[in-house]
């Protein structure tokens, strides 16, 4: 038996396990993708979870530092 022959056999049967091969990449790329973008969002949500108590955080310690400066201003106002 050749070569030839033996790829005339085997033909059908090399080509659709090239295509299940494919098919199977194409599968895992997609999961991969779908995988990152998962954790994207993940990471997006923690994240913004973090940052609502420092946001909250600054707009409390402008609203105290305000406070300081008009009770300075108050008792300067008193004084003079």
């Amino acid at each position: 038996m050749s070569l030839r022959t033996t790829w005339v056999c085997c033909g059908p049967a090399v080509s659709s396990t090239l295509e299940n091969l494919a098919l199977r990449k194409q599968l895992l790329v997609a999961r991969s993708g779908l995988c990152r973008l998962r954790i994207r969002r993940e990471i997006d949500s923690v994240r913004d979870k973090l940052a609502r108590p420092a946001r909250i955080m600054a707009y409390a310690s402008s609203a105290a530092l305000l406070a300081r400066l008009a009770l300075m201003a108050i008792k300067l106002v008193r004084r003079s």
